[in-house]
């Protein structure tokens, strides 16, 4: 059987609505945005850190089923400012990862 594959990120908009901008149609976080919303303070502080649930569905063999992954952001103004232990390599692929947004 063939799926023509559909993506629905951020199911019930929680994400969107907490200020964690994600793009429903890949579900890609824009970071800068994010920043913007006040996700992280008005204005953001350093060592600020949010998890956030992100709910998706996928029209796969999963028929659409309900799947979460909870992601967590840190903020930091600079890269000198950023706690040590994060620096740190974790071993694990995709975990730990640092994006500077300007």
């Amino acid at each position: 059987m063939l799926f023509r594959l559909t993506k629905y990120f951020d199911d019930g908009n929680g994400a969107n609505t907490s200020g964690c901008s994600v793009r429903t149609n890949n579900g890609q976080i824009v970071l800068t945005q994010t920043v913007l919303n006040g996700l992280f303070g008005n204005p953001p502080t350093d060592d600020a850190k949010k998890e956030i649930d992100i709910l998706y569905r996928l029209n796969d063999q999963s028929d659409k089923a309900l799947n979460k992954i909870r992601v967590k952001l840190y903020y930091y103004s600079s890269m000198s400012t950023v706690a040590p232990d994060l620096l740190q390599p974790t071993g694990q692929a995709g975990i730990g990862c640092i994006f500077k947004t300007q």
